[in-house]
């Protein structure tokens, strides 16, 4: 009984820290009143296993919790200016991130919200290999000495859209399409 006291004493400030720092948070405390009953019960075991999950609780929040809501909002911050398929696509992870921390799981929560940056990285990186890939088609067909180019030039227009709406992988394999187009033609014609 002594033991199982010192343990509910060490969870006690563990879960007086958890919520000081996530008032929100309600799982730490649920498990360790859960403990309290079973202590009144006698099931010192049981009582025993319910604070130390309670410990365990307390602890995420502790460690993650304020991590996770800084990745939230700067993740939120950084998905204000995206547009387009890629950032629906993140919208929802940060969604997922956001009902991670409802539910009382920041280190899932901050994983999810700390992955956008990254993805919003590549997702600059897409922009700018679809900007290129458009320069590279207008170029191309700059350069159609004779040929019939209306169907390539249809295609650049649908591109040029594409890129706008933030749909870059479309963008990208259309032009990439009218560079291929061109160079058969040219060497046919050679």
């Amino acid at each position: 009984t002594e033991d199982v006291e010192e343990v509910r004493a060490e969870v006690a400030r563990s879960v007086e820290q958890a919520e000081a720092i996530a008032p929100l948070a309600k799982r730490p405390a649920r498990a360790m009143t859960q403990g309290d009953r079973e202590l009144e019960l006698g099931s010192l075991r049981e009582a025993e296993q319910l604070f130390r999950q309670a410990k365990i609780r307390a602890e995420e929040v502790i460690e993650w919790w304020e991590r996770a809501e800084t990745a939230i909002s700067t993740a939120k911050r950084m998905l204000s200016e995206v547009t387009g398929q890629e950032g629906d696509s993140m919208r929802s992870i940060l969604k997922e991130a956001e009902i991670s921390l409802t539910a009382e799981h920041p280190k899932k929560a901050f994983d999810f919200a700390n992955a956008i940056p990254e993805q919003l990285a590549n997702v600059g990186a897409a922009v700018e290999n679809a900007a290129h890939a458009v320069e590279l088609a207008q170029a191309a067909l700059g350069e159609t000495d004779g040929m019939e180019t209306s169907q390539w030039e249809q295609r650049l227009k649908q591109a040029s859209q594409a890129l706008e709406d933030g749909e870059h992988s479309l963008a990208r394999g259309l032009c990439d399409g009218i560079v291929r187009e061109i160079s058969r033609e040219r060497a046919a014609i050679d």
